[in-house]
């Protein structure tokens, strides 16, 4: 697929396959035959974390393999890593956190950069610098939803002051199979990282998969 110029087409496709598998390649051919089962179910995008040894080589191989998916790296934590990942044939780049510096870089080779937020400053920072997509994790804080109104969730805390944005975020740690389809259907939600789904392969994550991306609610329902 080619490379997204923006990461408003990488919302376009998050929005329609609803997760984004975040995959940690410490068997690269069992990474490779997961990313074959997402694209089997319909995926358009995968984020390989730059956790292990062989997390570069295997963005190159899935590049070759999945010519159709967008292939991202993630857990990018320097200036260096997004270089050795362009050079890899990363299409995308994620960040745990709003690191002005590597999403320069990420700029830089002219990747979308996905950063990772958690507070409204961290929102802030991250649109005035162009970066639409991010990853909010967690995206359940229990100790201040007790604070807000009954019913009130952090998204929808976010939404009061930045609806009216281009923001859309990747709901992460703290999204379950029981609220999976709540989050889903956020407004500021474009995909959810479903975190039940990582350490199952084979028959077993094409089933479990194929169950969560039943659970998705139509986009008409959003909030």
């Amino acid at each position: 697929m080619k490379a997204p110029k923006s990461s408003t087409e990488l919302i376009d496709v998050l929005q329609r396959q609803k997760t984004l598998p975040t995959l940690i390649p410490t068997q690269p051919a069992v990474t490779l035959e997961d990313i074959a089962q997402y694209q089997k179910a319909g995926h358009g995008m995968v984020e390989i974390l730059l956790r292990t040894p062989f997390a570069l080589e295997t963005i190159r191989v899935a590049r070759k393999q999945f010519p159709g998916l967008l292939i991202g790296a993630g857990t990018v934590l320097t200036p260096l890593q997004v270089e050795a990942a362009a050079q890899a044939g990363a299409q995308f780049i994620v960040s745990p956190a709003m690191d002005v510096v590597v999403g320069e870089a990420a700029n830089l080779h002219r990747l979308p950069f996905i950063p990772g937020v958690c507070t409204p400053t961290d929102v802030a920072v991250a649109l005035r610098r162009g970066f639409v997509l991010q990853k909010l994790f967690p995206v359940e804080l229990h100790a201040l939803e007790k604070l807000l109104p009954e019913g009130t969730t952090y998204l929808d805390a976010l939404n009061s002051p930045y609806g009216h944005t281009p923001l859309r975020l990747i709901a992460a740690y703290g999204v379950t199979q029981a609220n999976f389809a709540s989050h889903l259907s956020h407004r500021l939600v474009a995909g959810v990282i479903a975190g039940w789904l990582h350490d199952l392969h084979g028959e077993g994550l094409e089933k479990v998969l194929r169950e969560t991306l039943a659970l998705s609610v139509p986009a008409e329902a959003v909030r």
